[in-house]
């Protein structure tokens, strides 16, 4: 399993979204206040944040004021959802050179996507810092 520069980033967007709904319900954040916030490109936050509607997992706002929310609430949405939305490839098994490593690929796979399932958008947000604070802040 890889974790893409894409799933990274669409991780980081997600957890704007969230931490803006969890400050604000409505929770609606222009692309330009997530770049400020991620630091990657406007455009390409654009490319991301269409996989992430076409997965269900934000709604876009047109007009002043407008921006993107989630489209459920952050403790629905998964961790693994969230890769996947932006890149197919993340569960993919690799080429292997023998049969134990294979298994043992194969049995990380599976430990590693049941955790990404079980993790939702919401603990991340709710997370502490290894400082023991609150990454609201």
């Amino acid at each position: 399993m890889n974790l893409s520069v894409r799933a990274m980033y669409a991780i980081d967007m997600m957890f704007v979204l969230g931490k803006a709904q969890q400050i604000d319900k409505a929770g609606c954040v222009n692309l330009r206040a997530i770049h400020e916030e991620t630091g990657f490109s406007m455009k390409y936050g654009e490319q991301i944040a269409q996989a992430l509607r076409c997965a269900g997992l934000i709604r876009a706002i047109r007009g002043r004021g407008g921006g993107y929310l989630l489209a459920r609430p952050a403790k629905e949405i998964t961790i693994l959802a969230i890769m996947e939305s932006v890149d197919r490839e993340t569960m993919k098994d690799r080429p292997q050179m023998g049969q134990a490593s294979t298994e043992i690929n194969s049995r990380l796979r599976v430990l590693i996507a049941e955790c990404l399932r079980g993790y939702t958008l919401e603990e991340l947000v709710t997370a502490k810092n290894p400082n023991g604070k609150s990454r609201r802040a």
